[in-house]
């Protein structure tokens, strides 16, 4: 029988009842975020959802990676997260489901730890972090998930790290959820 103690890490804020792209605008200025990074899925960057966020973003936006699939694979952990490199990310936004939100999770991991292989990452299957402090991230889920909103839980269990026992940061905790 496994046992243990886990210690819930709380969402800072969470945002409803306002349009997407505007309160992700909000929340960046009141961050001080001046690079926003999206990422998702290729049948989200697709929608009207990410086109608006985009829009609203405006000279925040730094760009999007849009290659996540499910279960949030390794190789999509890494290729989002060089990219959020080049672009000179300071707020990474998850904008879709619990594959999106996993993914961008460990993708502050790599960032965090300068993980730039798939090898680099089984680091942290067993949650061995470096001192220091991750960048911020928020997440979107806009009715795009059903049942419990993914943003709810801090807890990723994530085929990124191909491991339930991992643990992401205390950063790695979505500050804002909007609905």
């Amino acid at each position: 029988m496994l046992n243990g103690i886990h210690g819930h890490q709380d969402i800072e804020r969470v945002v409803y009842g306002k349009p997407a792209g505007p309160a992700l605008r909000a929340e960046a200025e009141r961050l001080g975020a001046k690079r926003v990074f999206v990422t998702t899925s290729k049948s989200v960057a697709q929608s009207a959802l990410l086109a608006d966020i985009v829009r609203d973003l405006g000279d925040r936006y730094a760009g999007v990676y849009s290659g996540i699939t499910a279960h949030s694979p390794r190789p999509c952990v890494i290729e989002g997260a060089k990219l959020a490199r080049e672009a000179g990310a300071d707020l990474l936004v998850a904008v879709g489901g619990g594959s999106a939100i996993d993914a961008t999770k460990v993708m502050l991991i790599a960032l965090w730890q300068n993980a730039t292989s798939i090898e680099d990452l089984d680091l942290y299957r067993a949650g061995r972090p470096k001192e220091g402090a991750a960048p911020p991230a928020a997440a979107i889920s806009p009715r795009l998930t059903s049942g419990r909103p993914n943003w709810a839980s801090s807890w990723a269990t994530t085929r990124s790290l191909a491991s339930a026992s991992s643990v992401p940061p205390p950063s790695a905790v979505p500050l804002t959820a909007a609905r």
